[in-house]
Order: C-alpha cells, then structure tokens, then sequence
C-alpha cells in the first residue's frame, strides 16, 4: 500500500494495534514515512497516540524500533517524556538501550535525573545504562545537563566513580574535562574517596578498577604518585592493567621510563598492556626501541604486526633506531623460506595438531570453529585454496593483500600514535582493530594524520619454530571441513 500510495490512517492504526508483534514492529517503522508526508494533523496526531501507546509493548523489538523512531524529526513534539518511559521498561537490555541513547539529542540530563532517582528500586535501570547516558551528557555538553550530572556525582550517597569516570570521557570528546566544568569544586570530595579506594587492598578489585578510572581524570601531579605505587608486583594484576591504561593518558617521559624499570618483573598480561602504551607515543616508542638496544626488553615481545610501522615511524629518530635494532625486512628471505617448506604441501596432515597450531599462533587474528578473534580475513573461504597458495599466504602474507586487510597508522592531535585495519566508519569516528579483538575509536575531529602503511596486519615470522610436519598440520586443519 505504501509503495502504491494508498497507505492510510486506518491501515496504520490497525497495523499498530496488530496481534503479531512483527506487523507492529513493521508498522512503526511505516508510521515514520507517513508523519514524515502528511498534510492531514488530526491524523498524523492519531498515529502518533497509536506509537506511544506501544511504550509498554511486551515485544522487546517493537520497544526497540520504537526508540528510533522517537529520534526521527516530525514523529512527536517532545520526544524526551515518551523516551523516559521506554528506559524505565528497558531492564538491563544494551541494545534498547542503545536505541534510546541514539535518539536522545535532547533531554539527556532529564532522563538521567529521572532514572538516577529510580535506580535500585523493581523498575529502576541498571548502572551501565546510567554510565552510557552519563558519557552522552558529557559528549553534548549542555550547560544544565552537565550541571544535573555534577549535583548528582557530588550529593550521592555512594561513589560513583564509573559514572564519573564515563561523564569525563565524554566531557574530553567535546574538548572539556571535569576540571574544566566543576568549576566550583564539588568534586573534590569523590576524587579523595577514589584515591583511596584506588590505593585500598582491601577493596573488591572491580571496585579498585572504578576509581582507577576516576583518578586518571585528573592531572599527571596529582596522581602520578597513586598510579605508580599500582604498579607494584604485589598488586593483583587487573589493577596493574587498569593502572598502566590510564597511565597510557598522560605523556610526561617518566611513564615511559618506569614501566620499562619495571618490565622484568611484569606478568605477561601486564607487559602486554605496557606494549600498547609504550607504541603509542613518539618519546615512549624511543624509550621502547633504546631497551630493546640495551637487551632490557626482548626485540620479539614487540607485536609483529607492529614492526612495519616501527620500520616506516613518522619520526627518524625511531625509524632509524627501528632499523637498527630490528633489522630491514627483506622479500627474498620470504621466498626462501616458502621454498624450504614447500615439501610440507606434499606430506600427510594430522589436523588436530594443525588446530593447536592454529589456536596458538594464528587465532589473535583469526576465528575459526569457535575460537579465535575476527580481525583478518574469513578463514572459511581458504578450504578452496591450493595448500601452496595456503603456505604462500602464511610466510608471506604481504604477497597479495585485500584495500580492507592493510594497516592503517593514525596520528591524534595529542600525538598519540594507533596501528590497524579499519573496521568501522561513521560520519564523526574511525575504528581501529588490533590482535586479540582491542578495538579504538578515534574521533575524527582528533586526527591529525592518516595514512596506509601497505602491508598486512599479518606478520611475517609466524612460521619460526614449526618442523615441515607441524606446516603440513596447520595446512591441513586450513583445508580441513571442520
């Protein structure tokens, strides 16, 4: 009827009022375009009590459509009232909540105030949804919204550190801070209570982790003293990693220079976070490459998708120093290599041991019967391949390489550096995905520089230590019908 023109006020109230939960989700999304066209107000004002009149539709999907289509211009007057009773019945479920934040370009800092008032109670929300509307407050920044968020983080009963911590970031991506926004101090209180909270080994890890977020908004001076002491081998290791993140926001020398001191006795997990703070900025990644020289850090901790980038760093004093203690990368050795296990193509494959294989050296990239991060390319595409175009591919994964599959290196205008393949655009962001499913999302107003690196995010190297029984394994598994 749409596509013919003979849509009406009666199909769609019908619609709407329909048994089956699909054709009133369907009709929802109809009523947009008709409100969007109508000349007629006594029936676009029908339509409009028919949508609200599905705020407290049992079917979660029709409450879903229904949050964007409150979003959508011309649908309601004031969407912020409709939008408030559809998250007081939004429970603890991420997707309608997402829906609602997408719609709230107004009217934030008042469904906060009305769902910050019901939290704990049978018909309250769940913290997180508080913590996301908290970061959209801030991302807005209007006046009384972040006014409303201030009151509440200063006068509630409870610290709120990831409330706190979440309204700061999103304050940052508008180019404020709390700093700059609680200009009368009430905060001062909740950033004392997180510091020692923070400090507390007593306290529930999670707990510790929140405060950590909090303290790590205010200046390097102030908390550099608490963030250092959470580094301590006595410490649980999750605060070691939440510590070394929120490190990793500053960019004084000494950062640097005291996860390196301390790198030989660090857990793998903690290095492994020091690794990401230490590649991405410029005077770390010196720091980094000169304790590679001195034999403090081994060369292959160093993640091998990052070696390209270190070898072509946008500074020469690392590129150079890259080069150095690195080496050039060399084609020919490439070609050598898969001429030495070319006899594995030949040879009978035990696929089990391939899987091993597989999970240990392929799968921070890779996902494949369950296991693994989706990063590279779709493994489930290789069982038509040759297995000498399969060995091609692991030695030498530079030989040919997809637009989609090549790293990309970004510069913020905080000189922070980021390596990865893009993974997701919108109009205002760029997604960068790394190894082990690490995923960061840049503003684009916070890019100073973009550029292709050329080469894949599969490095090279990761046939080291295997026997030509242990290729023909993986080959196999790669071929396998699984």
């Amino acid at each position: 009827l749409k596509s013919l023109g003979g849509l009406k006020e009666k199909h769609l109230m019908s619609a709407l009022a329909d048994a089956s939960a699909a054709v009133r989700e369907h009709a929802i999304k109809l009523a947009e375009l008709y409100l969007a066209g109508s000349a007629d107000a006594q029936a676009a004002d029908n339509i409009r009590q028919g949508l609200l009149a599905l705020i407290n539709d049992p079917d979660v999907r029709v409450r879903y459509q229904l949050a964007f289509t409150l979003g959508e211009p011309g649908v309601v007057a004031d969407r912020s009232k409709p939008l408030i009773r559809l998250a007081r019945n939004s429970g603890s479920d991420p997707w309608l909540h997402a829906a609602i934040l997408s719609s709230l370009s107004r009217g934030a800092g008042d469904l906060f105030v009305d769902l910050a008032a019901s939290e704990g109670t049978k018909n309250g929300v769940d913290e997180a949804f508080l913590v996301e509307l908290a970061r959209l407050v801030g991302t807005q920044k209007k006046t009384k919204d972040i006014a409303i968020i201030l009151s509440h983080l200063a006068s509630s009963s409870s610290p709120r550190f990831a409330l706190a911590s979440a309204f700061h970031q999103g304050l940052k991506r508008a180019s404020l801070s709390l700093g700059k926004v609680d200009k009368e101090k009430q905060l001062q209180t909740l950033y004392q209570e997180a510091d020692k909270v923070a400090r507390n080994r007593e306290a529930k890890e999670s707990l510790r982790i929140q405060a950590i977020g909090l303290v790590s908004c205010r200046s390097f001076d102030e908390v550099s003293d608490t963030l250092f002491s959470l580094l301590d081998i006595n410490q649980p290791q999750s605060v070691q990693v939440a510590a070394i993140r929120a490190l990793g926001g500053y960019s004084q020398k000494e950062i640097s220079e005291e996860m390196i001191a301390r790198w030989a006795d660090s857990t793998p997990a903690v290095r492994n976070e020091a690794m990401q703070v230490l590649l991405r900025r410029t005077s770390f990644t010196l720091s980094l490459l000169k304790a590679v020289e001195k034999k403090i850090i081994a060369a292959d901790e160093i993640p091998p998708s990052r070696l390209t980038y270190l070898r072509g760093h946008r500074n020469s004093e690392v590129k150079g120093l890259a080069l150095k203690v690195l080496g050039r990368k060399s084609n020919a050795a490439r070609e050598k290599i898969i001429t030495t296990f070319l006899p594995a193509i030949r040879l009978e494959g035990k696929i089990k041991s391939g899987q091993e294989i597989f999970v240990t050296r392929c799968a921070t990239c890779h996902r494949l019967n369950g296991q693994g991060f989706e990063l590279g390319p779709d493994l489930e595409t290789t069982r038509r391949w040759s297995k000498a175009e399969l060995l091609t591919h692991v030695i030498d994964p530079n030989s040919k390489v997809e637009p989609a599959q090549k790293i990309y290196q970004i510069t913020t205008r905080t000189d922070e550096d980021y390596a990865g393949l893009i993974v997701a655009e919108s109009a205002n962001s760029i997604t960068l995905g790394q190894p082990q499913g690490i995923k960061t999302t840049i503003l684009r107003a916070n890019i100073r520089k973009m550029k292709s690196l050329g080469v894949s995010m599969m490095p090279e190297g990761l046939e080291a230590g295997l026997a030509l029984q242990d290729m023909a394994d993986l080959l196999s598994y790669l071929k396998s019908d699984r």
